[in-house]
């Protein structure tokens, strides 16, 4: 049984973001990254307590250009280095602070030498609790440790995972590690030269997983088309996915268990969010779908009522802010 709460809300909109240059050329444009870095936009707080992680004063610059699509960046702070992907490139990119963005690592994702088709680089990057450089290699369809240190990086890798159940991933997206070192990963089509008709996929689903500190691989999530990104709340106990199918964007957040799996037992709910444009501003249309009443009658006594209450008497704060 399926029960739908519908809440409207009028709300006006602020974009804040500009976009940067697609251009393929890599190697013949990097010079034009030297040149003075320029500022772009504003950041808006829509939460005081933002200011504790973000300078009040900070600005958006941009600290490089003329790749030919930049993915999963990872700021290492004992380093103060920024490291990102140039995906189609099969390239990992360094910045610091005063100095021009330059190649770190090639290849990043695919190091075989016979010609291929797709997105064959690195793309999501992370540090484990050792300080090893985490690797999403697109064109090798794997999770990989980079074995040299972070100072002088070649490409030697040590394959972390590669298949599910004796299947080839599709292509390995977003990285994350937890305080224990369990490695959580996203593996959509987006790396098959031919996406869901590659003749080369194994899997039947777009999977979520995670990687145990004694190696093992285990399926978290088959329901999730095109998982991207992922994410660890704080304490760890919220893993945060998103999807960024073109027909069906969402969030998803799942809570964990101590061990850091998928905990069953926690009451679920599927939100959908639809937006419209009005005369008024847009109009934000959210649908709760619970499975059942008892569900629904679990998260109201965990006090989702008067939290999502709380919430919307402060939009008019949050909007005017």
């Amino acid at each position: 049984m399926k029960l739908k709460l519908k809440i409207a809300l009028l709300l006006f909109t602020l974009c804040v973001y500009s976009c940067s240059s697609n251009d393929n050329t890599t190697t013949t444009t990097q010079n034009e990254s030297a040149k003075k870095d320029s500022a772009l936009g504003t950041i808006e707080f829509y939460d005081a307590s933002a200011s504790s992680i973000i300078d009040s004063n900070a600005t958006i610059e941009e600290i490089g250009k003329g790749y030919n699509w930049s993915e999963g960046p990872l700021w290492i702070a004992d380093k103060k280095m920024l490291l990102f992907s140039d995906v189609p490139e099969n390239k990992i990119f360094q910045w610091k602070d005063g100095d021009t963005a330059r190649l770190y690592l090639t290849p990043s994702g695919y190091t075989d030498t016979a010609a291929r088709k797709g997105e064959i680089g690195s793309n999501g990057l992370t540090l484990d609790r050792n300080g090893k450089l985490l690797i999403c290699q697109h064109g090798q369809r794997r999770i990989a440790r980079l074995n040299t240190s972070l100072d002088s990086p070649k490409a030697d890798f040590t394959v972390l995972s590669a298949t599910y159940n004796g299947k080839r991933f599709n292509s390995p997206n977003d990285v994350i590690t937890d305080t224990k070192n369990n490695i959580y990963f996203t593996d959509p089509i987006y790396g098959l030269p031919e996406r869901e008709n590659d003749p080369t996929k194994e899997l039947n689903f777009e999977g979520v997983y995670k990687i145990t500190t004694d190696g093992k691989t285990t399926l978290l999530i088959d329901s999730i088309p095109r998982p991207n990104g992922i994410a660890l709340s704080l304490d760890e106990k919220i893993l945060y996915v998103a999807s960024s199918d073109d027909k069906k964007p969402r969030w998803y957040a799942y809570h964990l268990d101590e061990k850091g799996n998928i905990n069953e037992d926690f009451p679920r709910s599927k939100w959908l969010i639809g937006f419209t444009g009005v005369e008024e501003g847009t109009k934000v249309t959210i649908n709760i779908h619970y499975h059942s009443q008892e569900v629904m009658r679990k998260i109201l006594e965990m006090g989702f009522e008067e939290g999502f209450k709380m919430g919307l008497t402060q939009l008019e704060e949050l909007i005017g802010s």
